[in-house]
């Protein structure tokens, strides 16, 4: 006999915790992993690979959220996949200068693209929720993919991301060092 405070899960729910549960510990394990090739790549003073790693886990989870979010939301995974990949793309141009036959200073670019590419995500995340919530209080009665929490969230990552570019930003365009 079941007492009154007993709840009945649904198998549904239950797999969908069981799936969630699996991709925190998962998002754990990763996340660390990640760290600990970061610090060995540091200590053997491989900066490009420090920076590929970071990047994947950029990709990997933006990818993940991209694929979980519906409607809207979708678009609030877009800059964190866009940083991941050039996180990866940009150090391998300069692992390997010799696939790319270009005549451009590499080395003055990649710095300048990289924290071009934080900027426009930041804004991209500043941005997109602005949108949405103009266009929930023209239309109160369309359903909204964005909760007030995520908005807010997504709002202060951006203003996170450009807290952290645009001084380098700066720096980078004030010394002049990147000639073509």
């Amino acid at each position: 006999m079941k007492e009154e405070n007993d709840v009945i899960i649904d198998p549904k729910e239950r797999n969908k915790k069981k799936a969630s549960n699996f991709v925190g510990i998962l998002f754990l394990v990763w996340f660390f992993a990640s760290i600990i090739g970061m610090i060995y790549f540091a200590e053997k003073e491989q900066a490009y690979y420090v920076i590929m790693i970071f990047g994947q886990y950029f990709l990997v989870f933006g990818s993940i959220a991209f694929f979980n979010c519906e409607g809207k939301e979708k678009l609030s995974s877009i800059p964190f996949i866009l940083v991941g990949l050039a996180c990866i793309i940009i150090p391998f141009f300069m692992l390997h200068p010799e696939i790319f036959n270009v005549s451009i200073n590499w080395e003055a670019v990649i710095p300048l693209l990289m924290i071009l590419i934080f900027v426009i995500a930041g804004l991209a995340l500043i941005i997109l929720p602005i949108l949405h919530k103009i266009k929930l209080k023209r239309n109160p009665d369309e359903p909204g993919d964005f909760d007030e929490n995520s908005i807010v969230f997504t709002t202060i990552l951006g203003i996170l991301f450009l807290i952290v570019s645009l001084p380098m930003l700066i720096i980078i365009l004030a010394t002049s060092q990147f000639v073509l």
